[in-house]
């Protein structure tokens, strides 16, 4: 299958959009370094640019928000961290473009890493339609309500609250969390017997020379 990353570059690339919102529960720089090229191009056209990240199950990264408030320096860029302190994970994963003629709506489990663009086993559906239809309304009043800072779970990220975020424990950084998951893989299979399946290692291109654009009409494969 087409890994999704590729679609998704494509799509950034295209020149046809005007907006651009996306809404994922884990954010690396592992996957936004794929991505970068394409939007800060998107960016320096003109458009318009709005991520909302959660920061739960310590798998968003310090340096993939670093990236994502990097992108402000560019252009119409914001992003937005969504946390429950009651325990309720923020964890859709929504792709929205948008111009004055068409929409295209995209939901599905890639998050934007590495692994949820390119490696993962994932499947997405793509819906085009009219930014008038009532699909188009009703995902962007959710991610709306993701970045309304008026209920307290959501907050704009800039570089003080970046600071926080780390030193509170909210976020760590990639060097940790890849650690941390080699000796959670590594015990899990210790406690395992002898392996029941096969192994297909699927690796993520180059990000300097990733595909700069791809067909957009379907996408599956690739990402937690």
């Amino acid at each position: 299958a087409r890994r999704f990353g590729t679609d998704l570059i494509g799509l950034l690339n295209s020149g046809e959009w005007t907006y651009v919102d996306i809404a994922v529960a884990w954010v690396r720089e592992s996957g936004l370094r794929h991505l970068r090229h394409s939007l800060e191009s998107f960016l320096r056209r003109g458009g318009n640019l709005r991520f909302v990240v959660g920061v739960d199950l310590d798998n968003t990264s310090k340096e993939g928000l670093a990236a994502l408030l990097s992108l402000e320096s560019i252009g119409a860029a914001s992003t937005y961290i969504n946390h429950n302190e009651a325990g309720a994970v923020f964890h859709p994963k929504l792709y929205l473009f948008r111009n004055d003629e068409a929409a295209n709506v995209i939901g599905g489990s890639n998050n934007i890493t590495e692994a949820g663009l390119f490696r993962n086993t994932e499947a997405v559906l793509q819906v085009e339609c009219k930014p008038s239809d009532t699909l188009v309304n009703d995902v962007l009043g959710a991610i709306d309500s993701w970045c309304d800072t008026a209920t307290a779970l959501a907050r704009r990220l800039d570089g003080n609250l970046l600071i926080d975020l780390e030193s509170s424990g909210y976020v760590r950084s990639e060097a940790v969390l890849k650690q941390a998951l080699r000796q959670r893989q590594s015990a899990a299979r210790t406690s395992l017997g002898p392996a029941l399946f096969g192994s297909v290692v699927y690796t993520a291109p180059s990000f300097s020379t990733a595909p700069a654009v791809a067909a957009a009409n379907s996408t599956t494969g690739g990402a937690s």
